[in-house]
């Protein structure tokens, strides 16, 4: 059975935090695994059965020591999903290899995937799907890097596909890869899907994130596009990610702040929930500039046959930009500082959302009421 934005949230969250934290099962124990910031490098987590698993995985493919960075080998953001169909979450986590010299000599990039069984994640089941390899082909070049990584079901099937975010040696081709999932694992039944965002000339990265904006039971892809403030979004269907329903969102997009009012900011940090309780997914962004300025788009549900479904989905309607002047948000967040973390940190039961600012371990929480997002 497919979960929604919210009963993904609950089955992940951490002290009522879904965001920054992911809870997975180890050995039968439950570990908690937590969002780093980008560039830290090492691995995921501090969970030493996994990352070693990992690293030992890599080091025997690539001929290494299984040392982590100091021989070349890095472990990147990580998605947590049922990527083989078999009610089971699994761990799929990128990683980039390294000649330990640290020269030129690129090894190779990919995911690499630890399924889950009976009593949670098994250390000892790690597949690679490699640039250039079967699954992968050559959606993603051994020189480039991933962005960001999340699970979403876009064809309703219960069972979770992974969207990767690359960091392109051309920036022309800044894009998100899709792997769908299959019993043999991810890739393994159809080929991989590339998208790019609207709007991507002179771009360093794509974050990328799912969520059901239309509530008809499947998830839908946006891609950020940070150097020009601007999100794609990609909608999901029986067939999985199409080309008849897409968005592009920027701010020269009808209903976007004018240009009178403070920067928009989009693109940079992605974050997903229901935040007004109506059964759609909202979108909350920030910028690579201006990330103390959080943009929110609402979701609206479908009626009646597709055909009709009309201004299902994101709109500008409802549209929110929340700044440190008029929505008391933590001022002087840079870049790489700015995290949207999505919870229940106000205790009902809607959603809530919180701006953190990560190097001072600053948050300010909206909270999520049948109008959207709210001040406390």
């Amino acid at each position: 059975m497919r979960l929604d934005s919210t009963e993904r949230c609950r089955a992940l969250a951490v002290d009522g935090e879904c965001g920054l934290q992911k809870k997975v099962r180890v050995d039968g124990q439950d570990v908690v695994l937590t969002a780093f910031q980008r560039g830290e490098g090492g691995g995921p987590v501090d969970v030493p059965v996994l990352n070693d698993a990992l690293l030992e995985k890599l080091a025997e493919r690539f001929g290494l020591e299984a040392c982590g960075i100091d021989c070349g080998l890095f472990l990147g953001d990580f998605g947590i999903g049922n990527f083989d169909g078999d009610t089971h979450a699994d761990l799929a986590v990128a990683f980039e290899a390294f000649h330990p010299d640290m020269s030129d000599d690129r090894l190779g990039a990919g995911i690499a995937v630890m399924s889950g069984g009976r009593n949670g994640l098994q250390p000892g089941s790690v597949a690679l799907v490699e640039a250039g390899g079967q699954q992968l082909g050559d959606a993603l070049e051994a020189y480039e890097s991933l962005w960001g990584v999340a699970a979403g079901d876009v064809d309703g099937d219960g069972a979770d596909d992974l969207a990767l975010g690359v960091i392109a040696l051309d920036p022309e081709f800044v894009r998100a890869i899709v792997l769908y999932e299959s019993p043999d694992g991810l890739g393994q039944s159809r080929r991989a899907q590339t998208w790019q965002p609207g709007h991507n000339e002179g771009d360093y990265g794509a974050p990328v994130a799912f969520g059901d904006f239309d509530s008809d039971g499947y998830s839908d892809l946006v891609i950020g596009s940070p150097h020009n403030e601007s999100v794609g979004v990609i909608y999901g269907s029986r067939n999985g990610l199409t080309e008849v329903r897409t968005q592009e969102w920027s701010k020269d997009s009808p209903g976007m702040p004018r240009a009178g009012e403070p920067g928009v900011g989009l693109g940079n940090v992605l974050a997903v929930g229901d935040f007004n309780g109506d059964g759609a997914d909202d979108l909350a962004t920030a910028g690579r500039f201006v990330p103390e300025n959080v943009l929110v788009l609402y979701g609206g549900v479908a009626s009646g046959s597709w055909l009709a479904l009309g201004s299902a989905g994101l709109t500008a309607r409802r549209l929110q930009l929340w700044t440190p002047d008029a929505g008391g948000l933590p001022t002087g967040v840079q870049a790489d500082d700015g995290a949207l973390s999505v919870g229940w940190f106000g205790g009902s039961d809607h959603l809530d959302l919180a701006v953190v600012n990560r190097r001072y371990g600053e948050r300010t929480v909206l909270l999520g009421s049948p109008d959207g997002l709210v001040t406390n």
